[in-house]
């Protein structure tokens, strides 16, 4: 298939939160940069099938990057039954730019069913996939980034796609937080290398040049936890006026505890504000008021780090690949790797943006879209080895995201709420780790009835869905 494009140059928001401020809307646009691609595929004569799944040796113990359930003759057999026809998956990534390219084209050369990308803004996906379904040109393959349950709208049960989910290579707890009223709307797989995990980041020059304790060696030596992470971002400070301590993603630091203002238990939201919680954004308000992190929401985001100018980063695993936040920087001079225990009784659980993929409602090709994603989310058809900044940035990613790392993960919830929830308490949390430190647990006792009053909201809508 031959691509035809035209570039719109537009810096997109990695998510547009209706409720959580406009500093928060400035703050995650600077940390997409991301080019909107507006595109179709036009006949062409076929290419030569491309070599994919090339690995170097990474999985959960760091020996092999190769996962459960890699796809056999059975499947070949299911996917035969769909050849000349096509699926339609609606993202705003370009496969001709992310990993996901060589994958797309060689499962049409190899199984003969076309797959039409149908572009998407981040920003306006839910409401524009809606469109697209009311007006009856659904496409077939949800991509779901932070946008549940607000996107539960245009899906419909994973069910219809007909996969086999005994299969190992399907993340169960995806399974299970994606189950409303019974059924299961998304899957993902383990090991895929799309999963939002967050870690931390260092730089290993500010580190070495002075002297300072690394989080790695914190790690090792069994001490890696709030307290050794204030001690590093102090001495990151004291090394010089002109370094920021650390940047952290206010809810990839939240979720780590284990947290969640809105817990989602179930198939139901309830208020997950406890004296853990209040805890929690006390140590963040403190750490901002003693000039260690900047304010929650600040615009600069992750260009402390990225200019060499700050200590630590927390934040999801896309810094580990060559397109991702650090693209731009001695690759070499990344450091990384687990988040810090809040204390030794709390321990630091695996946590993410939630994502998944489902099936639209009116997809007019269903199982075939189920046979794509089997292909598609498997890992052993990625050439992983050039995705990473480093080989050990591969291996580490594989073991963030291996089956025991991840059980039970602690999805954070920050854009599904568009449209559902008529409060506004994203942003009113976010300034509250803003302020005065003796003053958070008291203000979030005050934000309850909002809290409250969002999650009634997103309850009901729940119960509608069919």
């Amino acid at each position: 298939m031959k691509l035809s494009k035209r570039i719109f140059c537009l810096v997109l928001a990695v998510l547009m939160l209706t409720s959580f401020a406009a500093c928060k809307k400035g703050e995650e646009e600077e940390l997409s940069e991301e080019i909107e691609y507006v595109y179709q595929y036009e006949s062409a004569p076929e290419t030569e099938v491309e070599q994919a799944g090339t690995q170097s040796g990474q999985s959960n113990s760091g020996s092999s990057n190769k996962k459960p359930g890699s796809t056999n003759s059975s499947f070949d057999k299911k996917a035969e039954k769909y050849r000349g026809t096509k699926v339609v998956l609606a993202t705003w990534r370009d496969p001709n730019v992310d990993e996901d390219g060589p994958v797309i084209r060689n499962f049409k050369k190899k199984y003969g069913i076309n797959v039409e990308i149908d572009t998407i803004g981040q920003g306006s996906y839910v409401n524009t996939v809606a469109s697209r379904i009311a007006a009856g040109n659904a496409p077939d393959i949800y991509f779901c980034t932070a946008t549940f349950p607000s996107g539960l709208q245009c899906l419909q049960p994973i069910d219809v796609a007909e996969l086999d989910l005994s299969d190992p290579i399907w993340d169960k707890t995806m399974l299970e937080k994606s189950k409303v009223n019974g059924k299961s709307y998304l899957v993902n797989t383990v090991g895929n290398i799309w999963n939002e995990v967050t870690c931390l980041y260092y730089n290993k020059k500010i580190f070495r040049d002075n002297n300072i304790t690394t989080p790695e060696e914190y790690y090792k030596a069994g001490k890696w936890n709030f307290e050794t992470f204030e001690k590093a971002m102090r001495d990151v400070k004291a090394a010089s006026k002109d370094y920021m301590g650390a940047y952290i993603d206010f809810y990839a630091l939240i979720g780590s505890t284990n947290c969640s203002y809105w817990k989602w238990e179930n198939g139901k939201f309830s208020n997950g504000v406890d004296e853990k919680f209040g805890d929690v954004i006390t140590k963040l308000s403190t750490w901002h008021n003693d000039g260690l992190i900047r304010k929650i929401g600040d615009q600069t985001m992750t260009a402390d780090f990225k200019n060499g100018k700050c200590g630590m980063a927390i934040i999801d695993a896309w810094g580990l690949k060559r397109t991702g936040y650090w693209r731009n920087m001695n690759f070499e001079d990344i450091g990384f790797t687990y988040v810090p225990d809040m204390d030794s009784k709390n321990k630091a659980v695996a946590t993410g943006i939630y994502r998944g993929w489902g099936i639209c409602k009116g997809a007019k090709n269903p199982v075939a879209a189920g046979v794509f994603l089997r292909y598609y989310l498997d890992v052993n058809n990625y050439d992983t080895a050039s995705a990473f900044i480093t080989p050990e940035a591969e291996s580490f990613f594989f073991k963030l995201t291996s089956s025991g790392t991840i059980k039970n993960k602690n999805y954070f919830f920050i854009g599904g709420s568009d449209g559902l929830a008529t409060a506004t308490s994203h942003g009113k949390i976010a300034t509250i780790a803003n302020g005065n430190p003796s003053q958070v647990k008291s203000s979030l006792n005050a934000l309850k009835n909002t809290l409250d009053s969002d999650i009634k909201d997103l309850n009901n809508f729940i119960a509608k869905q069919k």
